[in-house]
Formats: structure tokens, C-alpha cells, sequence
């Protein structure tokens, strides 16, 4: 079993001791990069590369580096993704958020328009009667009549998408992708 020195253990990694003791003080019993047998002041080469290379390893997924067959890998699940939300979209099984509000904001100013014209449209008429009964009835046909104004606007229609230029945008991020 070869062993070492700290220092030069520290030395092949590009560290000085002191900073390869406070790395391995951080590290739980089970991953510390110095292991030495009983009584020794060497340790033990084969183990330290084993955990240093596990230490590092560790290190780089915590920072986020990604390998370049990760990025593609994760690239084509998120083209994947794309493909079935386009093809719900085609199916109209769901709609672009900038239609729903586009839609509630032409419901809404329907609503408003239609509910502020029956104040105006009725005060003549309303002004001459003298039962309350017929005041409210003819105030109550006028917002029903609003009311049932607004349920003739037009019904979602969703925006028709092209299969074709779809395939066409994967091409393209394909064409990229390769040329990296």
C-alpha cells in the first residue's frame, strides 16, 4: 500500500497543507481525503486519490457545471416538452396566457360598457313612473338585457399552429447544438 506525507499529498493536488487539513476537517468521517493507518504519520495514497477525485466530483455538481453530453441531454428533453405542449396547443387542450387575458379583458369591458349604458337608457323612462314595481321591472330588464348582450361576444377561437415551422425551429436548435 503506498503512502505519503500530507505536504505531499498537498503538493499533487496544488494545495498547501494547511488548506488540505481544513478540507478535510469539513468532511464527514467517511470522506476524509487523509486516512492513516494506526500509529502512522503517512497516509494513504490510494485512498486519498479515490476520495479527493469523489471530493471534486461533488464540488463540481454543487456548483452546476454541467458536461457538454448533460446540456444536450437536457436540451432534448426540454425540445421534448416543447413538441407535446405545442401539440395540446394544436389540440386546443390549452392556450397562450396572452389570450386568456386578451379575453378577460374584452369580457370585462363588456360588462362595464354594457352596465353603464343602462343607467342612461332608462332614466327617461323610468322617470315617468310612479310604482316602484315597475321602476324595478324595467331596471331588471335592462341589466338583463346587458347581461345577456355580453353572452354574444365571441367565443375563443386559438391561434392555428404549424406543424411545419415547429419542425423547422428543432432543425435549426439541431443545426446548432452539432456545430458546438
Amino acid at each position: 500500500m503506498p503512502v505519503m506525507y500530507v505536504k505531499e499529498l498537498a503538493a499533487l493536488v496544488g494545495l498547501t497543507d494547511r488548506r488540505l487539513h481544513q478540507i478535510n476537517e469539513a468532511l464527514p468521517e467517511d470522506k476524509k481525503l487523509i486516512v492513516r493507518q494506526e500509529g502512522e504519520k503517512k497516509a494513504d495514497l490510494a485512498m486519498f486519490v479515490q476520495r479527493w477525485t469523489e471530493y471534486k466530483v461533488s464540488i463540481a455538481k454543487k456548483s452546476g457545471e454541467v458536461t457538454l453530453e448533460e446540456a444536450k441531454t437536457e436540451h432534448e428533453l426540454l425540445k421534448i416538452e416543447k413538441t407535446r405542449l405545442e401539440l395540446r396547443r394544436m389540440n386546443a387542450e390549452v392556450v397562450p396566457v396572452a389570450d386568456v387575458v386578451s379575453l378577460a379583458q374584452e369580457i370585462v369591458s363588456g360588462v362595464k360598457n354594457n352596465l353603464l349604458h343602462v343607467a342612461p337608457n332608462v332614466a327617461p323612462t323610468v322617470a315617468k313612473m310612479d310604482d316602484a314595481q315597475d321602476v324595478e321591472d324595467t331596471i331588471d330588464a335592462a341589466v338583463r338585457e346587458a347581461l345577456e348582450d355580453l353572452s354574444r361576444l365571441r367565443n375563443y377561437e386559438p391561434t392555428v399552429v404549424d406543424a411545419g415551422a415547429l419542425d423547422d425551429e428543432e432543425d435549426e436548435e439541431d443545426r446548432e447544438w452539432e456545430n458546438e
